[in-house]
């Protein structure tokens, strides 16, 4: 049995792929298992694939006969995986050579369920930022929860007798909601900080500034999904405060995370309708009330009125007005202004402004 079994999905991402393969194959630690599953790509990465299957027999590939998702690509990795320890590797990423070497001597060292390492993002102009997620994992382990979910690895046994999958239903974004059915699962968790995984952030994927509808109504999906194994777990039972502040962020990063990246009616909705579902199926709601930061919505959410508070976030063009604006403000205001000694009155009417200068009176 080997002590880590790394699965990749791949699909279509034949320029990078080799990149991928090397930082495997080049591993210290040798006694790994590389489980690859071609989704039906249409150029050549399956025959990379075969090229390395045949350089070295720790790669096994599973070619798939038509385009299935990545969710569902994943769990034929799973079906076959038989590692003591279960890894994830994006195939257009990397990792350092002692990447999993390292992991899973911490993992040993006392039975941890999950070490994380931290990563370096690469984005396309070469710029390369590392995450501080470990230090606010430190704080408090709920932060877990908003991890680059591939940067660790996990104990199969939690996955399998768990019966842990991905969302199959669910196009894009279901690694959200599988790490958070391991992380309830998990009792323990180690942090590596100078072991790294290199993300590099290509235009198009799901984390870019301008969100596809389609993919944005995948992400808020999996993000009411998570609500829902939150809720299904023993959380709130073992841990209200933790409970709680974790649903106050997961409902704040629907918002935090998506509403700005598509800026159409129906992302508003979607969204509205994606924090209205999620929040009354809270355990403690006026619990959640007290810390909400958005206070001007709860009356929204509580009628769910998903239309008018799809409306009202119309009028919001970024997450510093989400917090400190009221709605009123933005459908009607009239404030006097001066500028260079000239008095002029500003009317604001649903978000458009009018100003118009003041004629000052003639002494005498």
């Amino acid at each position: 049995m080997p002590k880590i079994s790394i699965i990749l999905a791949v699909y279509n991402v034949e320029p990078y792929l080799k990149r991928s393969l090397d930082s495997l194959m080049n591993q210290t630690m040798k006694d790994l298992e590389f489980i690859c599953i071609d989704d039906c790509s249409t150029d050549n990465s399956l025959a990379v694939l075969k090229e390395y299957e045949a350089k070295d027999s720790r790669f096994k590939i599973i070619a798939s006969d038509k385009n299935y998702g990545a969710a569902i690509a994943r769990n034929k990795g799973l079906e076959v995986a038989c590692g003591e320890y279960l890894g994830f590797i994006d195939p257009d990423d990397d990792i350092d050579l002692n990447y999993y070497e390292e992991l899973y001597k911490r993992a040993k060292e006392a039975d941890y369920d999950i070490v994380k390492c931290s990563i370096k993002t690469i984005k396309q102009d070469g710029t390369i930022t590392k995450s501080n997620l470990n230090n606010i994992i430190r704080k408090n382990g709920i932060y877990f929860f908003f991890q680059e979910w591939t940067t660790a690895i996990y104990k199969s046994s939690i996955i399998f007798e768990n019966n842990i999958k991905f969302p199959s239903k669910i196009r894009k974004s279901q690694d959200t909601a599988f790490l958070s059915r391991i992380v309830l699962k998990s009792k323990t968790i180690s942090l590596i900080d100078d072991i790294f995984y290199y993300y590099y952030k290509r235009e198009g994927s799901l984390d870019a500034s301008k969100l596809p509808i389609n993919s944005l109504y995948s992400a808020l999906q999996s993000k009411e999904l998570v609500c829902d194994e939150i809720n299904k777990s023993d959380l709130y039972e073992s841990d209200k405060n933790s409970y709680i502040l974790l649903y106050k962020i997961w409902l704040k990063s629907i918002l935090n995370s998506y509403l700005f990246r598509n800026k159409s009616f129906k992302a508003r909705l979607l969204c509205a309708d994606s924090v209205i579902n999620s929040y009354n199926k809270c355990k403690d709601i006026k619990a959640l009330n007290e810390i909400f930061e958005y206070k001007w919505m709860l009356k929204y959410i509580h009628n769910k009125n998903k239309i008018i508070l799809a409306l009202l976030l119309i009028l919001y063009r970024n997450k510093k007005q989400l917090l400190h604006f009221t709605p009123l403000e933005q459908i009607f205001s009239v404030k006097n202004l001066k500028m260079n000694n000239k008095k002029f009155k500003t009317i604001t009417l649903f978000c458009v402004k009018i100003s118009f200068r003041i004629k000052e009176k003639k002494s005498g």
